[in-house]
């Protein structure tokens, strides 16, 4: 029998980014560097966000997680969006394949339409993440944020009462009256 034909050698993948952020025990944190937020959401977690926080490039792969859920998403960033006062909104897809965790990103096929849009700017971030298993958001400074559930999040508010009076507006006149 023949031996096997030698393969070429195989390109080096680059280096795994590190996840944006880690789940961070809150009473291990100073309470002046806690992210502030109007109410408490049941199921929010704290995380820790990682060195370069938004240095990235469109077509960068990052490694989100959601700890909730026990898994980690690649996330591929497609478009950045540069706003006012040096802010950045950073959106894209969740890739399918696992990362970590034991969630195995459950649910996520080449299909899916899960996305996030996660915007920095000099003193906050914020970031919208929708995922196989529910939508999650994110309010924090630039080292610490809240990640909740956003099924959980002003669970007390009725969105079908409206939150503002309007002005009243003065009845609009027919030509013959402004004569």
């Amino acid at each position: 029998p023949q031996p096997p034909a030698p393969q070429p050698p195989q390109a080096a993948l680059p280096a795994a980014k590190p996840e944006l952020w880690q789940q961070v025990a809150p009473d291990a944190v100073a309470a002046a560097m806690l992210p502030r937020h109007r109410e408490e959401v049941p199921g929010r977690v704290l995380v820790g966000f990682a060195a370069g926080l938004g240095d990235w490039q469109v077509g960068d792969d990052l490694r989100m997680g959601v700890p909730q859920l026990d898994d980690v998403f690649r996330a591929r960033v497609e478009a950045i969006h540069r706003g006012p006062g040096g802010t950045r909104a950073f959106t894209g897809t969740l890739a399918s394949g696992a990362v970590a965790g034991k969630g195995a990103n459950a649910g996520l096929d080449a299909d899916a339409q899960h996305g996030f849009v996660l915007t920095v700017g000099p003193a906050n971030t914020f970031a919208q993440i929708s995922t196989p298993r529910g939508s999650y958001e994110l309010v924090g400074n630039r080292r610490f944020g809240w990640l909740m559930p956003t099924a959980n999040m002003d669970r007390d508010v009725d969105y079908s009462v409206p939150d503002y009076r309007p002005e009243p507006r003065p009845e609009p006149q027919s030509p013959r009256a402004q004569r």
